[in-house]
């Protein structure tokens, strides 16, 4: 199988790490040509310094010879983009990274339209699986529930005034590198969009790296 993968970031990498492993054939597009020699130097695979949006480039590959084109920058419309035009050069499968709540309510209009067959968002299957797990416990026994490097901590809003009527999306101004995955009003756990906006006395479930988040 082949794979040619758009972005170098995080998401970019775990998902070539864990394609190499499994014997996939797999190309790396990324514009950060520093990024690109340093993964090449640790693994076997063809790196591209170009963007994901180069369309002779991808022709060039050629892109209609690969299995799946995954386009995961850190910008939605470009990854939307990239794979709009990897579809159209014949690649028949193609996956987008969309973060943007804002996109999360047009998810079929934006498949359809733009001929993407996946679109993936990591946070919010991150948050649905935390959901499950607050939907059967609830309540986290102790205010905190660690997993690995990883952990979500329950504390009513109160606690912090400057939350209170603020919408979701201005959350990483004031957290920081954290993410509000699920919060309970009023008896009820409900995952929150960007425009969901904090009240008094919600309890929030609130996800980030261990250290920090104890802090």
């Amino acid at each position: 199988m082949k794979v040619a993968i758009a972005g170098g970031g995080k998401l970019g990498l775990t998902i070539t790490e864990a394609l190499l492993e499994t014997g996939t054939e797999v190309t790396l597009i990324d514009l950060n040509s520093e990024l690109l020699e340093k993964v090449s130097n640790q693994a076997d695979l063809l790196t591209v310094n170009v963007s994901g949006l180069d369309t002779g480039a991808l022709k060039d590959l050629p892109i209609d010879d690969y299995d799946y084109f995954v386009a995961t920058t850190g910008n939605d419309e470009k990854n939307m983009l990239s794979c709009a035009f990897a579809k159209k050069l014949g690649c028949p499968n193609v996956i987008a990274r969309v973060r943007d709540p804002e996109h999360v309510h047009h998810v079929d209009f934006i498949k359809e339209s733009m001929g993407i067959d996946y679109i993936v968002n990591p946070d919010m299957s991150i948050a649905t699986e935390i959901y499950r797990y607050l939907v059967e416990k609830y309540n986290l026994s102790n205010g905190c529930l660690a997993i690995g490097n990883t952990t979500i901590i329950q504390f009513n809003a109160n606690r912090m005034p400057e939350l209170i009527n603020q919408p979701i999306r201005r959350m990483p101004a004031i957290l920081g590198n954290k993410l509000v995955v699920a919060l309970s009003r009023n008896g009820k756990i409900m995952i929150p969009t960007g425009d969901t906006v904090i009240m008094e006395d919600d309890d929030l479930y609130v996800l980030g790296e261990k250290e920090p988040i104890l802090r």
